[in-house]
């Protein structure tokens, strides 16, 4: 198969749907998020009001279990799925299936994401309630502690100490994890542990929930740790410190 033909392989044609969708080209060669919105013969965009974006972008912006209730909450997931069998020379067409309500979760390594729900009737979906109990307090410090361990391993360099971060990276999500259940079952068990003396079952549950976030703290501790072992190998300051001498010498101009 030639350059021409398997370029134009990988591109699909939308038809139907929302106003600034239908119609739409889009070559996943050339871009990644696109290629994330495609599983198997689904193909997904992001839509809120009149702007449409790749549910992937979306999926970036999902920090911490606000960011990603409140993107759920004003945005929607158009569907297609793909219609017949690729074509040489021709794009593959998706026909629009439907309109459908976006809900936060988590994955299995404790990240924030938006995954496609139930298909909306006409109306918009109602924005999910805010909860301001000790247990959603407890579990955002989770999330910032975790946000901040991912920030600092997505600036390590590629090598063996990303392969190092990857290990440790796949310990916090499990923290992550853990420590969401445990907030979620005090929850139950307790909705407002402040209003009277919290049980010693709940008081563990809480000291739990620290221990957990003490962990990632840990983490992130060592990922600095790392990055410090980086510039080992070619420590920029050395030759900086004789920056003044060369200056110096250096004639000029009166």
């Amino acid at each position: 198969m030639d350059a021409a033909t398997t370029s134009q392989s990988t591109v699909i044609r939308l038809v139907g749907g929302p106003r600034g969708v239908d119609g739409c080209l889009l070559d996943l060669a050339m871009s990644p998020q696109d290629r994330a919105d495609l599983d198997g013969e689904r193909f997904v965009r992001a839509l809120c009001g009149s702007t449409v974006t790749p549910l992937a972008a979306l999926q970036r912006r999902c920090t911490d279990r606000r960011t990603a209730e409140q993107l759920a909450a004003s945005w929607r997931a158009v569907v297609f799925h793909a219609a017949g069998r690729p074509r040489r020379h021709r794009p593959r067409p998706f026909r629009y299936q439907g309109t459908y309500s976006l809900e936060a979760l988590r994955d299995e390594n404790g990240r924030w994401g938006l995954a496609v729900a139930a298909r909306l009737n006409g109306a918009p979906a109602p924005a999910p309630p805010t909860s301001a109990s000790t247990w959603a307090e407890l579990e955002s410090l989770v999330d910032e502690a975790a946000a901040r361990f991912a920030a600092v391993a997505n600036l390590l360099p590629d090598g063996p100490l990303a392969e190092r971060a990857r290990s440790i990276r796949k310990a916090v999500g499990t923290c992550v994890s853990d420590a969401a259940r445990l907030c979620a079952v005090g929850s139950v068990i307790a909705p407002d542990p402040e209003t009277s003396e919290p049980h010693e079952q709940v008081r563990a549950l809480m000291a739990r929930v620290e221990a957990l976030t003490g962990t990632i703290e840990v983490a992130t501790a060592h990922l600095v740790g790392l990055h410090l072992e980086v510039g080992e190998a070619a420590d920029p300051v050395i030759p900086s410190a004789s920056l003044a001498q060369a200056w110096s010498e250096i004639g000029h101009p009166v």
